[in-house]
């Protein structure tokens, strides 16, 4: 039986991807169930367990090295250089048998460990810390043909001794079996969420990179 539970999420996996990107997967850029090893805990004395379905982030060698080194697991999740580093779009495939709700909770976990990359990033260029309450990640879950958007930002602590808090909104939701209007408005959502994401991750990656070269050269 869980055999045939992981073989239908599977199908429904690579039946989803293939109409919502085409022909546009880079296997080299984009990580297809990628197991995230090297993340940072998101809080003291938590294990991170991170394995979306599908994620998109930067190739290794667009983030300076020495950033790399010093930044480590907030921005790179795994050692694999396959893997994609700062990823802030996620999506995440339920099958017949598994609820919206697990789908939401496990995005939002996902989207947090992308907006902390993202503000890991910002915040290596002065002011050090900023928090202005603004997303740069973005990740969709499908569940019983319903495609839903949402996006994370990361919120100043409540004080002091807390970590960052990290908040997900529902942008929007499109149930792509209804009729093909719905269908392609939903794929045309989705590649324009993920096209927004990567001009966030870009613009991050590309300013953090101009404060480390006049910082080590």
């Amino acid at each position: 039986m869980a055999n045939a539970h992981a073989a239908d999420k599977a199908a429904i996996s690579h039946a989803l991807l293939r109409a919502l990107e085409g022909q546009g997967i880079n296997y080299e850029t984009d990580g297809i169930q990628a197991g995230f090893t090297n993340l940072v805990p998101l809080s003291r004395g938590l294990t991170a367990h991170v394995s979306p379905d599908f994620c998109d982030g930067a190739p290794r060698e667009q983030l300076h090295s020495k950033l790399g080194q010093q930044l480590g697991g907030h921005v790179m999740p795994a050692l694999e250089p396959n893997v994609p580093i700062v990823p802030n779009f996620f999506v995440e495939v339920k099958g017949p048998d598994e609820t919206d709700a697990v789908a939401q909770s496990q995005m939002c976990y996902y989207m947090a460990f992308g907006a902390r990359a993202i503000q890991t990033l910002r915040t290596v260029v002065p002011p050090l810390v900023i928090f202005d309450n603004r997303a740069y990640t973005l990740g969709c879950t499908y569940v019983a043909g319903v495609l839903k958007i949402f996006a994370s930002h990361t919120a100043a602590p409540a004080d002091g001794n807390s970590n960052p808090r990290y908040v997900t909104t529902l942008v929007d939701g499109f149930f792509m079996l209804g009729n093909s209007a719905r269908f392609y408005q939903a794929i045309t959502a989705y590649r324009n969420a993920r096209s927004w994401a990567e001009r966030q991750r870009n613009e991050a990656i590309t300013q953090a990179n101009d404060y480390a070269q006049s910082i080590y050269f």
